[in-house]
């Protein structure tokens, strides 16, 4: 197992490859890859907001950031001054707060304890939120 049976697994389509409609569910299943039993299925190593191979120190290393991010490749929008998520379903949670703002956002939670579930928990609600609008 490797970092590239881990993508096969989890990270199948690149993001911004992604369509608009499934790109709460691409983040989900990335996210749910990110939970320690999946990495260690893998012989996957954590490194800041990397994943990599265990004992491949020096090959390819794999980005947690808005490049890998199916709803940033849709909804974060850059101007001079600053860059905004705020069309982001993640961003319309409960709070209006982007997910990388702040010491208690779940992707800061997951960089600084590789803890997924604050981000899973909030993709699983705006899929559902997705899903009930499809209805």
């Amino acid at each position: 197992m490797s970092l590239q049976t881990w993508k096969e697994e989890f990270y199948p389509i690149e993001a911004c490859e992604v369509s608009e409609e499934n790109a709460i569910q691409h983040s989900l299943t990335k996210w749910i890859g990110l939970r320690k039993r999946n990495l260690k299925k893998h012989n996957i190593n954590v490194d800041g907001d990397c994943i990599e191979d265990y004992h491949d120190y020096d090959g390819e290393s794999f980005h947690i950031d808005t490049e890998s991010c199916a709803l940033c490749c849709h909804y974060l929008k850059y101007s001079p001054r600053e860059s905004s998520c705020a069309s982001c379903p993640l961003y319309k949670q409960p709070g209006n707060m982007a997910c990388d703002y702040g010491e208690n956002s779940p992707y800061w939670i997951w960089i600084s304890d590789n803890n997924p579930e604050p981000m899973i928990k909030a993709l699983r609600a705006c899929l559902k939120k997705q899903k009930a609008k499809v209805k």
